[in-house]
């Protein structure tokens, strides 16, 4: 049997899709609300988790580790089309589309500073146009062992928030909540570590 996690709903709300969980692989399935038909878009040979479509609805993407590893994948909202995104040796976790459709952030546990790899994770921004990608927490917290999942633009795209906590002063392992203004680089921690705080959103009024 499976679990059922990781819901997201189409942006006309006519979907949802979810993750069917297994201990050792997943798939992504849509479900209709109307007609509470389900269709499969991936299938259990692998892992595939975290699926989030688009702004207009017609693009998925999600994390799979077909490659042995949980990369950055795309496909369209039928299933067709796999394309892989983003590859790195290490993990990547809750990809979604920037809210102006032109790019997708995530984080992952493949983080340099200082020309050094580091424990932890951090936020990237892959410019779907151009394939660069971006390391939106660098040097923010100086080569610490920073975790942080979870991330979630505003709409404007002016501020993004995301849960996390650096290691070696959260002992009880408890979660923050952060938001970061985008044009100013200005970091601000919104919410107390004495409680475990996560999963962020913005409101309809981001500022």
């Amino acid at each position: 049997y499976f679990k059922i996690v990781s819901h997201s709903f189409s942006p006309d709300d006519s979907e949802i899709l979810f993750v069917k969980y297994m201990p050792y692989h997943s798939a992504i399935s849509v479900v209709d609300i109307h007609s509470s038909g389900v269709r499969d878009l991936t299938n259990f040979d692998y892992s595939n988790r975290s699926p989030s479509y688009n702004n207009d609805g017609r693009k998925i993407v999600y994390v799979s580790d077909i490659r042995g590893s949980f990369d950055v994948w795309m496909m369209d909202s039928d299933g067709n089309n796999k394309k892989m995104i983003f590859e790195s040796p290490g993990l990547e976790y809750n990809p979604r589309f920037t809210p102006d459709g032109k790019g997708i952030y995530f984080t992952s546990d493949f983080v340099f500073r200082k020309g050094k790899a580091v424990e932890g994770n951090t936020i990237y921004l892959y410019n779907l146009e151009t394939g660069e990608v971006i390391d939106l927490l660098d040097e923010k917290f100086d080569c610490k062992k920073f975790f942080c999942f979870n991330p979630r633009f505003s709409d404007d795209m002016r501020f993004i928030c995301f849960e996390g906590k650096i290691y070696e002063e959260d002992k009880n392992r408890h979660f923050s909540i952060y938001v970061m203004d985008m044009e100013t680089g200005k970091l601000k921690m919104v919410a107390s570590r004495k409680t475990n705080a996560i999963e962020p959103r913005f409101g309809v009024r981001s500022h």
